[in-house]
């Protein structure tokens, strides 16, 4: 071969490699598990980031390049056997990294600090600090500091000045913020080496396996179906802009207006001191029962819509958290809620019903408190991809790039309404599991209702992917 054939060849190799890096968006299997893939969603959902401008790759991770507020935001995925294990916003800094102290270990998990602060959930962030690792924020420190920060950013992406290090009884990591500094504290003795190996076990855990599922069919994570973790709370880059008038237009009219907005969570586990109390208040005329910590809000029927909802009180250090009840029992493939609502899962195999009937009480309890405050407590963060369909005198289409997203919107225009809402009929079709339910929103001074006819698609996972909307407005018995 001649030396003009291989330079050409070279050269078209390494045009090729630049283009496939900058058309590569990573998906699911390119994660090396679902944490660092719903770590990596919920960081493009808050950040908005443009396409890349750039990407290079070495063996030992992929550097991409964002645009994000019009600054340029650097960001490395360490990756091993082509799986990404890490992510991290680089950071620029104030010291020499080369110096004889090895300081890379600290500053990347800094990095990873930083990059998990611009996402749209704060555990991942959380999950970083440990005893060895303290956070000092605004004169706070630790959790308190971390509540703080959040309070400050949520609606923000972060994007410091160039750190320092404070060399006291400890090591220091000072990170500029626009109005504070943001110090992360390193332990002397600590092994960021086994932080990390730490780290990918709580990660690695979070993931549910096919025995831990059928090993325990009547109470089950949440995590089980949808994909992100569960939260107190959520924010948003932008906060919503509709105005009150908004809420008084027609259904249809309100989603043309709003369905691009992004929504928010209330943050209310640090502002109830007495649950009954909340619970009444949400629910005047609603009969509430209580055995030990859990709550069962008798909302009854419309038609053959269920309106039932069970919650479970747990106390934490910083509030309150009020969950989904996930009991159920199982007679054959007959799924059995404590108020006694069945559910039928003959089209399911036995290995499948054990699964699948976990989930249930989570998306029926989070769908049916859409008419109150509640529904900040019961609804999970997901990125789940949504058509939306709205039937008025013609057909209107929407995309919506979080199912979470269009019910916490609904939420707040059906806050005077009734809801109710039952599973029925769950099926399979062309070897996929789909669910068919039903959403009611009864106005209760007057005649009419709205309808909601929702698709859920499973994934082999068992976990939905994908969801259809029909929703019918203001409808007549």
């Amino acid at each position: 071969m001649s030396n003009k054939m291989k330079i050409n060849i070279i050269f078209f190799l390494a045009i090729s490699i630049v283009v496939s890096l900058e058309a590569f968006q990573p998906q699911k299997k390119d994660f090396v598990s679902d944490y660092q893939y719903s770590l990596y969603r919920s960081w493009l959902n808050k950040t908005e980031a443009d396409i890349q401008k750039s990407a290079g790759f070495s063996q030992a991770k992929i550097i991409k390049t964002f645009q994000i507020n019009q600054q340029e935001v650097i960001v490395e995925y360490p990756w091993e056997n082509h799986l990404i294990t890490q992510q991290r916003q680089k950071l620029q800094v104030n010291f020499s990294v080369s110096a004889e102290l090895d300081l890379k270990p600290y500053l990347h998990y800094a990095e990873s600090f930083i990059y998990r602060l611009n996402s749209s959930d704060p555990q991942f962030a959380r999950d970083l600090l440990s005893p060895e690792i303290e956070l000092e924020y605004n004169q706070q420190k630790a959790t308190a500091a971390l509540e703080a920060l959040w309070q400050k950013y949520h609606d923000q992406v972060i994007i410091p000045q160039p750190i320092t290090i404070i060399a006291q009884e400890r090591l220091g990591l000072q990170i500029p913020l626009e109005d504070e500094q943001l110090i992360l504290w390193f332990a002397t003795d600590i092994d960021l080496s086994q932080q990390i190996r730490a780290l990918k076990s709580l990660e690695t855990a979070a993931e549910i396996s096919l025995e831990d599922l059928q090993a325990n069919e009547s109470k089950l994570p949440n995590q089980a179906w949808i994909r992100a973790e569960q939260a107190p709370e959520i924010y948003s880059l932008r906060k919503p802009e509709l105005s009150d008038e908004l809420y008084d237009l027609p259904l249809a009219d309100f989603v043309r207006r709003a369905y691009k907005i992004r929504q928010s969570k209330e943050l209310l586990n640090n502002k109830i001191s007495d649950v009954e109390n909340f619970l009444q208040q949400q629910y005047p005329q609603v009969e509430i029962s209580q055995i030990d910590d859990i709550y069962y809000l008798a909302k009854g029927k419309y038609k053959d819509f269920g309106g039932d909802i069970f919650v479970e009180f747990q106390q934490e250090t910083d509030g309150i958290l009020l969950l989904p009840f996930l009991d159920y029992r199982l007679q054959g493939k007959k799924m059995i809620l404590p108020n006694n609502e069945e559910l039928d899962l003959a089209a399911l195999s036995r290995e499948e019903v054990s699964q699948v009937a976990a989930a249930i009480p989570q998306l029926l309890y989070a769908h049916r408190a859409l008419d109150s405050r509640l529904i900040n407590f019961l609804m999970i963060h997901d990125d789940i991809p949504t058509t939306l369909i709205v039937h008025t005198e013609k057909r209107e289409l929407y995309e919506v790039y979080s199912y979470a997203n269009l019910l916490l919107m609904l939420s707040k225009y059906w806050q005077q309404e009734q809801i109710y809402f039952s599973l029925h009929e769950i099926k399979k079709v062309n070897g996929k599991i789909e669910l068919v339910g039903y959403l009611i929103a009864k106005d209760g001074s007057k005649e009419l209702y709205d309808m909601a006819e929702i698709w859920f698609r499973l994934d082999v996972d068992f976990r939905i992917d994908l969801v259809m909307m029909m929703l019918y407005p203001e409808l007549s018995n």
